[in-house]
C-alpha cells in the first residue's frame, strides 16, 4: 500500500515530526512529495507538506483527506531546505515546517523542481558608503531582472525594510517589489507573499522571515547591514540565524549570496577568501575626534565639547538637524552619597543602578529591578547626593540650558516624521540607522562619549560597538553631514580605526585576540537553558549536564568544553550550560552529531542556542 509521509502544519512535542498516511486510490496520481494536503490529526483537520511517499505494510492508516491542487505543491528545493535547517539547528522537521508556513496559502506560478547544485561562493561586499552598497543591489537586480530572476533581501529590522524600499522604488515599479514582515496585515502579507510565488514580483524585501518564502525562480539572496544583531532570532524557537539561513537557501537553490556590511561580523571576515568572495567598494569618511580629556583640562566637564556646540549652533542656524549618540540611558549611571561616598547597589543582584531624573528612580541595568530614590543616605543619613557618569537625560539637560530656546530631546521610535523629531536629539546609533528620514535634513553626527565599553561577560561587546557606529556614519555620510567623535581616549586603536573606517585594521586586532583565547569565530557555541514558562529542578539540569559531559568526554576531537553560567533575569537567576566546541566557524557546516542527536532530544522545558549572539 502507498503511504505519504506528512509533516502536520500544527505545533508539536518535540520528539514527533510526522506520521504516516494512506494515500486514496483517486489521487494517487496528482500527490508527490511537496503537496499541500489535508489530513486529521487528533480528531480535527490540518493542513500538512508531504515529505516523502513510500511504501507500508500497515493497513490501519488514516487515508489523506483532501490534497491541494499541484500550483500549491512547495517544490524539492523547498523540502531540501526544510531538511537542511531542521539538521543544522537540530529541530524536528515539523518545526522546521512551521517556519514556512505564512508562506503555504498560495500557488506557483511554474514551479521549478529541477535538482540545482551551486558552486559558487557567497560574495562578502564591504563598503563603508551606504549608497555604493545600495547602487550594488541595483546591478544585481537589473542583471537578474534580464534572466527573468527574484532577488531576495533580508533586513535587520522592519523599519531597515520601508527604507530600503524607498531607495530602490526610485529605480523599479512597485509592482515588482513585494514587503514581507510580521507587522503586515494577513491579507496584505498573503498578497505580497503570493506575487514572490507565482514570479510577479522580482524582488523581496522584508525581515528574517523571508529566507523561507518560496521563489518562483531564485537568482539572488542579499543580506543588507549584515552586522545587524537582529538578523539573530533571539525572542523564540528555533532561535535561527538568518544569515546562515540565507547561504543554505541561495546554495540549495543555485543563486547567489551576498553579504553588505559597512563592518561585516568577524565570522565572515576571517571567511574572505576562504569560503567567501571578498568585494570591496572603497569610500572616504570625513570625521573630526576631539578629546575629552584635553577639554577637561580646560574646564569644560559639560561633555560637549567646544567645537561640538559650535557645530550645533551652526545646524541650527542652517535649519538643520543634529543627532547625537549615546547609549547611556537616565541621568547617571551611578548614585553617591555626598558625605560618605556611599554608592546605591540593587537590592536583587547587587549591581549598579543607573538613576533616572524624569522617574526620580534608580533602575538596575542588570535584572531591570526599580525602586525610588531614598531621601537619605541609608549609611550616614546625608541628603546631599552625587551624580557621576554619563546618561542621556543629563546632556538633555545641558543642551537646553545651553539653546533655550530650540527643540531638544530623546530620540523615540515612535516619532517617525520629519517634522515630529526635535532640531536636536539624542539616542543610539542603530535608532539614526533605522529611521534617518526622520532626522532630515541632517547636518551633524556627534558621538558624545564614543570610547569602547567592555564587557568580561560579553567578548562581542566592542565588535558590536564598532559596528553600529560605521553603520551610522555610513548613512550620515551619505547626507553630506558633519560626523564628529569625542572620547576620553581618543589615541585608542578603536577611536582610531573609526575615525577613518579602517575595519581591516580592527577586524585584525580583535581575531588575534579571539584568537588567542579561543573563542568565536575560532570555536562553535551552544547554549542550553530552561524556558521561561518550565519549571525545571535542580535533577533536571545535573541530567541535563550528565548527558553532555559524556559526549565531551567521549569525543576527544572537537574538544568540547562545558561550562555553567548564571544570568540576573527580571524574575529571577536563569542557569544556563554553555558548551565550547573548538571547531573554526564556517556557514552551514554541522555540529557533530552526537552534539546534535542530543540537543534534538532535550527533556521537556528545555531549549538550546546554536552560535548565539
Amino acid at each position: 500500500m502507498k503511504a505519504a509521509y506528512i509533516i502536520p502544519l500544527t505545533r508539536l512535542p518535540s520528539h514527533l515530526e510526522g506520521f504516516d498516511y494512506s494515500i486514496p486510490a483517486d489521487v494517487e496520481t496528482i500527490i508527490t512529495a511537496g503537496s499541500i494536503v489535508e489530513v486529521h490529526l487528533r480528531n480535527r483537520k490540518t493542513k500538512g507538506i508531504v515529505f516523502k511517499i513510500h511504501d507500508s505494510a500497515i493497513q490501519t492508516l488514516k487515508p489523506i483527506g483532501k490534497v491541494m491542487p499541484p500550483e500549491c505543491a512547495i517544490s524539492q528545493s523547498d523540502l531540501q531546505f526544510l531538511e537542511w535547517f531542521s539538521s543544522y539547528y537540530a529541530v524536528s522537521l515539523s518545526v522546521a515546517a512551521l517556519q514556512m508556513t505564512p508562506f503555504l496559502d498560495g500557488t506557483y506560478g511554474n514551479a521549478d523542481n529541477e535538482q540545482r547544485s551551486n558552486t559558487q561562493r557567497p560574495t562578502l561586499v564591504y563598503s563603508p558608503s551606504y549608497h555604493l552598497r545600495i547602487d550594488h543591489y541595483r546591478q544585481t537586480i537589473q542583471e537578474l531582472q534580464g534572466q527573468n530572476k527574484q532577488v531576495l533581501i533580508i533586513c535587520p529590522t522592519i523599519a531597515s525594510v520601508y527604507m530600503l524600499t524607498r531607495e530602490l522604488s526610485d529605480t523599479f515599479p512597485e509592482n515588482q517589489i513585494a514587503v514581507v514582515h510580521s507587522g503586515l496585515g494577513k491579507p496584505l502579507f498573503r498578497k505580497n507573499a503570493q506575487t514572490l510565488r507565482d514570479g510577479t514580483a522580482l524582488i523581496g524585501i522584508g525581515t528574517r522571515m523571508l529566507s523561507f518564502a518560496p521563489c518562483a525562480s531564485l537568482g539572488a539572496v542579499i543580506l543588507h547591514d549584515a552586522e545587524r544583531q537582529e538578523h539573530k532570532q533571539y525572542d523564540s524557537h528555533p532561535r535561527s540565524d538568518s544569515r546562515v539561513v540565507a547561504f543554505a537557501r541561495a546554495t540549495i537553490e543555485g543563486a547567489r549570496a551576498y553579504i553588505t556590511s559597512a563592518a561585516p561580523r568577524l565570522e565572515e571576515w576571517v571567511e574572505k577568501d576562504k569560503s567567501l568572495i571578498y568585494q570591496e567598494l572603497p569610500a572616504d569618511i570625513n570625521t573630526t575626534v576631539i578629546d575629552l580629556s584635553d577639554e577637561m583640562r580646560n574646564e569644560n566637564y559639560s561633555f560637549i565639547s567646544d567645537h561640538l556646540a559650535g557645530l550645533i549652533e551652526k545646524n541650527l542656524r542652517e535649519q538643520k538637524k543634529s543627532f547625537l549618540v549615546l547609549s547611556a540611558k537616565g541621568f547617571s549611571r551611578l548614585v553617591m552619597c555626598a558625605a560618605c561616598s556611599y554608592i546605591f547597589t540593587c537590592d536583587s543582584c547587587k549591581g549598579l543602578p543607573r538613576y533616572s531624573k524624569t522617574t526620580s528612580s534608580l533602575i538596575c541595568s542588570t535584572c531591570s529591578a526599580s525602586r525610588p530614590l531614598p531621601e537619605t543616605c541609608p549609611q550616614c543619613k546625608g541628603m546631599h547626593y552625587i551624580f557621576p557618569g554619563l546618561g542621556r537625560e543629563k546632556i538633555v539637560s545641558y543642551l537646553r540650558q545651553l539653546f533655550p530656546h530650540t527643540s531638544i530631546g530623546e530620540a523615540t521610535v515612535s516619532g517617525k516624521e520629519a517634522n515630529s523629531m526635535p532640531s536636536i536629539a539624542i539616542g543610539y546609533a542603530s535608532l539614526y540607522s533605522d529611521y534617518p528620514h526622520a532626522y532630515s535634513p541632517l547636518g551633524l553626527l556627534g558621538f558624545i562619549a564614543a570610547d569602547p565599553v567592555i564587557s568580561m561577560a560579553d567578548i562581542r561587546a566592542t565588535e558590536r560597538q564598532w559596528q553600529a557606529d560605521a553603520a551610522c556614519m555610513s548613512v550620515a555620510s551619505s547626507q553630506k553631514a558633519d560626523i564628529v567623535i569625542q572620547a576620553f581616549n581618543s589615541r585608542s586603536r578603536f577611536i582610531q580605526t573609526l575615525a577613518k573606517m579602517d575595519f581591516p585594521s580592527f577586524a585584525s586586532n580583535e581575531l588575534a585576540i579571539r584568537q588567542g583565547c579561543k573563542q568565536p569565530p575560532f570555536s562553535r557555541i551552544v547554549r542550553v537553558f530552561p524556558s521561561a514558562r518550565a519549571k525545571v529542578s535542580d535533577a533536571d539540569r545535573m541530567e541535563v549536564r550528565s548527558r553532555f559531559e559524556k559526549i565531551a568526554s567521549s569525543s576527544p576531537q572537537p574538544f568540547i568544553t562545558i561550562t555553567e553560567s548564571t544570568s540576573q533575569k527580571s524574575k529571577g537567576e536563569l542557569k544556563e550550560l554553555v558548551m565550547t566546541i573548538e571547531m573554526r566557524y564556517h556557514p552551514l557546516q554541522l555540529l557533530p552529531d552526537s552534539l546534535l542527536k542530543t540537543l534534538r532530544s532535550l527533556p521537556k522545558g528545555f531549549l538550546h542556542d546554536i552560535d548565539p549572539l
